[in-house]
Protein backbone atom coordinates (compact mmCIF):
# COMPACT_ATOMS: atom_id res chain seq x y z
CA UNK A 1 0.00 0.00 0.00
CA UNK A 2 1.41 3.42 -0.85
CA UNK A 3 2.48 5.48 2.26
CA UNK A 4 2.28 2.59 4.80
CA UNK A 5 4.16 3.22 7.84
CA UNK A 6 7.30 1.43 8.40
CA UNK A 7 6.50 0.70 12.18
CA UNK A 8 3.73 -0.16 14.45
CA UNK A 9 4.45 2.44 17.08
CA UNK A 10 2.33 5.01 15.78
CA UNK A 11 -1.19 2.98 16.89
CA UNK A 12 1.08 2.17 20.32
CA UNK A 13 1.07 5.58 20.65
CA UNK A 14 -2.95 6.02 19.63
CA UNK A 15 -3.48 3.89 22.68
CA UNK A 16 -3.72 0.88 20.69
CA UNK A 17 -7.14 1.73 19.90
CA UNK A 18 -8.91 0.66 16.62
CA UNK A 19 -7.79 3.25 13.98
CA UNK A 20 -11.88 3.49 12.79
CA UNK A 21 -12.50 4.80 16.42
CA UNK A 22 -9.90 6.96 16.52
CA UNK A 23 -10.59 9.04 13.59
CA UNK A 24 -14.02 8.56 13.41
CA UNK A 25 -14.66 8.69 17.37
CA UNK A 26 -11.61 10.60 18.81
CA UNK A 27 -10.97 14.44 18.78
CA UNK A 28 -8.61 15.62 17.03
CA UNK A 29 -5.91 19.07 16.35
CA UNK A 30 -4.24 20.44 13.45
CA UNK A 31 -0.59 21.04 12.83
CA UNK A 32 0.58 23.12 9.82
CA UNK A 33 4.79 22.51 9.01
CA UNK A 34 5.18 26.17 7.27
CA UNK A 35 8.54 25.44 6.59
CA UNK A 36 11.67 22.98 6.80
CA UNK A 37 14.40 25.80 6.72
CA UNK A 38 16.02 26.44 10.17
CA UNK A 39 19.42 28.17 10.96
CA UNK A 40 19.93 25.44 13.48
CA UNK A 41 20.89 21.79 12.75
CA UNK A 42 20.37 19.47 15.87
CA UNK A 43 20.52 15.91 15.64
CA UNK A 44 18.07 15.15 17.27
CA UNK A 45 15.77 17.27 14.80
CA UNK A 46 12.88 14.75 14.02
CA UNK A 47 11.25 16.44 10.76
CA UNK A 48 14.67 16.59 8.76
CA UNK A 49 14.63 20.54 9.13
CA UNK A 50 18.05 22.60 8.77
CA UNK A 51 19.77 25.34 6.74
CA UNK A 52 19.95 23.66 3.44
CA UNK A 53 16.39 23.13 2.99
CA UNK A 54 14.65 25.19 0.86
CA UNK A 55 14.04 28.71 1.92
CA UNK A 56 10.56 28.52 1.36
CA UNK A 57 7.26 28.75 3.35
CA UNK A 58 3.74 27.34 2.38
CA UNK A 59 1.57 29.08 1.12
CA UNK A 60 -1.12 31.09 4.07
CA UNK A 61 -4.17 30.43 1.76
CA UNK A 62 -3.56 26.75 2.77
CA UNK A 63 -3.97 26.43 6.69
CA UNK A 64 -6.52 28.65 6.06
CA UNK A 65 -8.25 26.73 4.01
CA UNK A 66 -8.31 23.59 5.96
CA UNK A 67 -9.11 25.66 9.58
CA UNK A 68 -12.27 26.82 7.81
CA UNK A 69 -13.30 23.22 6.83
CA UNK A 70 -12.09 21.84 10.48
CA UNK A 71 -14.07 24.08 11.87
CA UNK A 72 -17.16 22.29 10.78
CA UNK A 73 -16.22 19.16 12.34
CA UNK A 74 -17.56 18.62 16.24
CA UNK A 75 -14.55 16.45 16.97
CA UNK A 76 -12.32 19.29 16.03
CA UNK A 77 -10.36 20.55 19.44
CA UNK A 78 -10.15 23.87 18.15
CA UNK A 79 -6.15 23.89 18.88
CA UNK A 80 -3.97 24.91 16.00
CA UNK A 81 -0.55 24.28 15.40
CA UNK A 82 2.18 26.09 13.69
CA UNK A 83 5.76 24.58 13.29
CA UNK A 84 8.67 24.17 11.07
CA UNK A 85 11.62 24.85 10.50
CA UNK A 86 11.57 28.20 12.13
CA UNK A 87 8.44 29.74 11.33
CA UNK A 88 9.70 33.09 12.38
CA UNK A 89 12.53 33.11 9.63
CA UNK A 90 9.18 33.98 8.12
CA UNK A 91 9.75 37.85 8.34
CA UNK A 92 12.74 37.71 6.49
CA UNK A 93 11.78 35.32 3.24
CA UNK A 94 8.39 35.76 2.91
CA UNK A 95 7.10 38.90 4.76
CA UNK A 96 6.69 40.67 7.99
CA UNK A 97 2.42 39.70 7.90
CA UNK A 98 2.52 36.16 7.34
CA UNK A 99 2.30 35.02 10.25
CA UNK A 100 0.25 37.43 11.76
CA UNK A 101 -1.60 36.99 9.58
CA UNK A 102 -2.34 32.93 10.04
CA UNK A 103 -2.11 33.76 14.06
CA UNK A 104 -5.26 35.84 13.74
CA UNK A 105 -7.18 33.64 11.08
CA UNK A 106 -6.92 30.89 13.80
CA UNK A 107 -8.91 32.97 16.04
CA UNK A 108 -6.69 33.06 18.98
CA UNK A 109 -9.82 34.08 21.08
CA UNK A 110 -11.79 30.84 20.66
CA UNK A 111 -9.18 28.67 20.03
CA UNK A 112 -5.79 27.43 21.15
CA UNK A 113 -3.10 28.05 19.23
CA UNK A 114 0.22 26.45 19.73
CA UNK A 115 3.95 27.78 17.61
CA UNK A 116 6.74 25.47 18.09
CA UNK A 117 10.72 27.62 17.72
CA UNK A 118 13.97 27.32 19.08
CA UNK A 119 13.71 31.00 20.37
CA UNK A 120 16.42 32.19 18.01
CA UNK A 121 14.29 35.05 16.86
CA UNK A 122 14.97 37.06 20.06
CA UNK A 123 18.47 37.97 18.35
CA UNK A 124 17.02 38.61 15.22
CA UNK A 125 16.30 42.56 13.70
CA UNK A 126 12.65 41.83 13.81
CA UNK A 127 12.56 40.67 17.53
CA UNK A 128 10.40 43.91 18.20
CA UNK A 129 7.97 43.10 15.52
CA UNK A 130 7.74 39.76 16.66
CA UNK A 131 6.66 40.55 20.16
CA UNK A 132 4.41 42.51 19.06
CA UNK A 133 2.85 40.29 17.05
CA UNK A 134 2.96 37.13 19.84
CA UNK A 135 1.56 39.80 21.99
CA UNK A 136 -1.15 41.29 19.71
CA UNK A 137 -2.96 38.08 19.20
CA UNK A 138 -3.29 36.88 22.59
CA UNK A 139 -4.25 40.30 24.71
CA UNK A 140 -7.82 38.69 24.65
CA UNK A 141 -9.34 37.43 28.27
CA UNK A 142 -8.66 34.05 28.83
CA UNK A 143 -11.63 32.13 29.06
CA UNK A 144 -13.48 28.40 29.78
CA UNK A 145 -15.15 27.30 26.28
CA UNK A 146 -18.40 25.03 26.15
CA UNK A 147 -16.39 21.49 27.56
CA UNK A 148 -14.23 23.39 30.25
CA UNK A 149 -10.96 23.87 27.80
CA UNK A 150 -9.00 26.92 28.37
CA UNK A 151 -9.34 29.43 25.06
CA UNK A 152 -7.59 32.44 24.66
CA UNK A 153 -4.02 31.90 25.58
CA UNK A 154 -0.80 31.38 23.01
CA UNK A 155 1.42 27.94 23.72
CA UNK A 156 4.89 28.10 22.74
CA UNK A 157 7.11 25.06 22.81
CA UNK A 158 10.70 25.20 22.73
CA UNK A 159 13.38 23.07 23.53
CA UNK A 160 16.84 23.70 24.71
CA UNK A 161 19.95 21.19 24.12
CA UNK A 162 23.55 20.86 25.56
CA UNK A 163 24.80 21.46 21.47
CA UNK A 164 23.70 24.70 21.47
CA UNK A 165 24.19 26.87 24.67
CA UNK A 166 22.58 29.52 23.32
CA UNK A 167 19.24 28.09 23.45
CA UNK A 168 19.26 28.52 27.20
CA UNK A 169 20.08 31.97 26.96
CA UNK A 170 17.91 33.02 24.21
CA UNK A 171 14.66 30.37 25.86
CA UNK A 172 15.16 32.62 28.88
CA UNK A 173 15.41 35.79 27.19
CA UNK A 174 11.97 34.78 25.16
CA UNK A 175 10.21 34.01 28.28
CA UNK A 176 11.41 37.00 30.25
CA UNK A 177 10.01 39.43 27.24
CA UNK A 178 6.91 37.94 26.97
CA UNK A 179 6.29 37.80 30.73
CA UNK A 180 6.82 41.43 30.44
CA UNK A 181 4.13 41.94 28.02
CA UNK A 182 0.45 41.61 28.41
CA UNK A 183 0.42 38.16 26.87
CA UNK A 184 -1.28 34.99 27.48
CA UNK A 185 1.16 32.87 26.78
CA UNK A 186 2.07 29.00 28.38
CA UNK A 187 5.56 28.10 27.69
CA UNK A 188 6.81 24.30 27.32
CA UNK A 189 10.39 24.10 27.73
CA UNK A 190 12.06 20.38 26.85
CA UNK A 191 15.39 19.44 27.16
CA UNK A 192 16.05 17.36 23.63
CA UNK A 193 19.19 15.46 22.85
CA UNK A 194 20.06 12.56 20.92
CA UNK A 195 22.97 11.45 22.72
CA UNK A 196 21.77 11.12 26.34
CA UNK A 197 18.68 10.25 28.24
CA UNK A 198 16.57 13.18 29.22
CA UNK A 199 15.40 11.01 32.66
CA UNK A 200 17.38 8.80 35.16
CA UNK A 201 15.51 5.29 35.70
CA UNK A 202 14.59 6.89 39.26
CA UNK A 203 12.41 10.06 39.69
CA UNK A 204 13.21 9.61 43.48
CA UNK A 205 17.20 10.36 43.56
CA UNK A 206 18.80 13.55 42.58
CA UNK A 207 21.98 11.70 41.52
CA UNK A 208 24.81 13.26 39.28
CA UNK A 209 23.05 11.86 36.13
CA UNK A 210 20.03 13.44 37.09
CA UNK A 211 21.66 16.77 38.05
CA UNK A 212 23.68 16.79 34.30
CA UNK A 213 20.69 16.08 32.96
CA UNK A 214 18.41 18.92 34.58
CA UNK A 215 21.29 21.29 34.20
CA UNK A 216 20.52 22.99 30.94
CA UNK A 217 16.93 23.62 32.37
CA UNK A 218 18.59 24.88 35.69
CA UNK A 219 20.57 27.30 33.81
CA UNK A 220 17.68 28.74 31.95
CA UNK A 221 16.17 29.33 34.95
CA UNK A 222 19.25 31.31 36.51
CA UNK A 223 19.44 33.14 33.48
CA UNK A 224 16.08 34.09 33.86
CA UNK A 225 17.09 35.70 36.96
CA UNK A 226 20.15 37.32 35.77
CA UNK A 227 17.38 39.30 33.46
CA UNK A 228 15.11 39.87 36.72
CA UNK A 229 12.30 37.85 36.22
CA UNK A 230 10.98 36.87 39.16
CA UNK A 231 10.59 33.42 39.48
CA UNK A 232 7.70 30.90 41.25
CA UNK A 233 7.00 26.93 41.33
CA UNK A 234 2.97 26.51 40.91
CA UNK A 235 0.61 23.88 40.41
CA UNK A 236 -1.13 24.41 37.73
CA UNK A 237 -4.54 22.17 37.18
CA UNK A 238 -2.50 19.93 39.12
CA UNK A 239 0.75 19.85 37.34
CA UNK A 240 3.97 21.23 38.51
CA UNK A 241 5.09 24.24 36.70
CA UNK A 242 7.40 27.38 37.26
CA UNK A 243 5.30 31.10 37.45
CA UNK A 244 7.63 34.26 36.12
CA UNK A 245 6.29 37.73 36.83
CA UNK A 246 3.33 35.89 38.58
CA UNK A 247 1.54 35.72 34.64
CA UNK A 248 3.51 33.43 32.69
CA UNK A 249 3.51 30.10 33.68
CA UNK A 250 6.15 27.42 32.10
CA UNK A 251 6.12 23.97 31.97
CA UNK A 252 9.02 21.77 32.35
CA UNK A 253 8.15 18.86 29.46
CA UNK A 254 10.22 15.42 30.07
CA UNK A 255 11.48 16.86 33.46
CA UNK A 256 11.04 16.12 37.29
CA UNK A 257 10.43 19.93 38.30
CA UNK A 258 11.19 18.97 41.89
CA UNK A 259 15.30 17.90 41.09
CA UNK A 260 15.29 21.31 38.71
CA UNK A 261 14.03 23.37 41.25
CA UNK A 262 16.46 21.87 44.07
CA UNK A 263 19.24 22.33 41.49
CA UNK A 264 18.05 26.12 41.57
CA UNK A 265 18.10 26.15 44.33
CA UNK A 266 13.86 26.96 44.95
CA UNK A 267 11.46 25.50 47.42
CA UNK A 268 7.88 24.63 47.30
CA UNK A 269 8.16 22.65 44.19
CA UNK A 270 6.10 19.75 43.84
CA UNK A 271 7.67 16.63 44.57
CA UNK A 272 8.08 13.50 42.62
CA UNK A 273 5.22 10.78 42.63
CA UNK A 274 2.78 13.28 43.33
CA UNK A 275 2.23 14.09 39.59
CA UNK A 276 3.83 13.86 36.38
CA UNK A 277 3.52 15.33 32.67
CA UNK A 278 2.44 12.61 30.54
CA UNK A 279 0.76 12.84 27.50
CA UNK A 280 -3.02 10.90 27.97
CA UNK A 281 -2.85 8.60 25.10
CA UNK A 282 -5.79 8.21 22.97
CA UNK A 283 -7.53 11.25 23.84
CA UNK A 284 -6.90 12.94 20.72
CA UNK A 285 -4.79 12.53 17.76
CA UNK A 286 -2.88 15.69 15.03
CA UNK A 287 -3.50 15.52 11.70
CA UNK A 288 -0.30 17.16 10.18
CA UNK A 289 -0.35 18.96 7.02
CA UNK A 290 3.27 20.40 4.90
CA UNK A 291 2.64 21.97 1.56
CA UNK A 292 1.71 18.09 -0.41
CA UNK A 293 0.86 15.53 2.26
CA UNK A 294 -1.87 15.27 5.62
CA UNK A 295 -0.80 12.71 7.50
CA UNK A 296 -1.84 10.71 10.92
CA UNK A 297 0.84 12.21 13.36
CA UNK A 298 2.95 13.57 11.09
CA UNK A 299 4.71 13.41 7.35
CA UNK A 300 6.84 11.11 6.01
CA UNK A 301 8.04 7.23 6.14
CA UNK A 302 6.50 5.97 9.96
CA UNK A 303 3.40 7.58 9.18
CA UNK A 304 0.16 7.74 7.21
CA UNK A 305 -0.17 9.83 4.31
CA UNK A 306 -2.55 10.75 1.77
CA UNK A 307 -1.77 13.81 -0.81
CA UNK A 308 -3.85 17.29 0.09
CA UNK A 309 -4.39 17.97 -3.96
CA UNK A 310 -6.48 15.93 -6.08
CA UNK A 311 -5.95 15.13 -9.53
CA UNK A 312 -7.00 18.36 -10.99
CA UNK A 313 -4.41 20.28 -8.46
CA UNK A 314 -7.20 21.31 -6.81
CA UNK A 315 -7.38 21.21 -2.70
CA UNK A 316 -8.77 18.20 -1.59
CA UNK A 317 -11.94 19.41 1.00
CA UNK A 318 -11.02 18.33 4.77
CA UNK A 319 -13.54 15.99 5.25
CA UNK A 320 -12.43 13.87 1.64
CA UNK A 321 -8.83 14.23 3.40
CA UNK A 322 -10.34 12.64 6.82
CA UNK A 323 -11.77 9.73 5.25
CA UNK A 324 -8.89 8.80 2.73
CA UNK A 325 -6.60 8.41 6.44
CA UNK A 326 -9.50 6.77 8.11
CA UNK A 327 -9.09 3.94 4.97
CA UNK A 328 -5.38 3.85 4.81
CA UNK A 329 -4.83 3.58 8.75
CA UNK A 330 -8.07 0.94 9.09
CA UNK A 331 -6.28 -1.40 5.88
CA UNK A 332 -3.08 -0.99 7.63
CA UNK A 333 -3.89 -1.71 11.23
CA UNK A 334 -5.90 -4.71 9.58
CA UNK A 335 -2.49 -6.37 8.07
CA UNK A 336 -0.55 -5.53 10.92
CA UNK A 337 -2.94 -7.23 13.00
CA UNK A 338 -2.98 -10.62 11.09
CA UNK A 339 1.07 -10.73 11.71
CA UNK A 340 1.13 -10.52 15.27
Amino acid sequence: MKNAPSQEEFFNWLADIPAQQIIGQRDFWLEFQLTKVCLKNCDYCAKGCGPSMPHSFMQASLPMFYIDQAKKDPLFTREVTYSGGDIFLSYDLTSQEYLPGLLQHADPANNRIVIKTNSHWVNSKHSDKILHDLTDCTIAPVKKDEFGFMRGYLRIDVGVNKHNRNSETDTARMIYKIARSKSNAVFYVTYLNSDEKCQPDSVYKLDEKYELTNAPIIRMINNLRNFGAKIAPANIDGLPALMINDRTVVFVGGKDLYAVCRGAKMSGAIKPGETRLRFKRGLAYPIVFDHVNAGLGGIGDGFINTPIRADNDELKDFSRIKTELTHMATEYEGKVSKNR
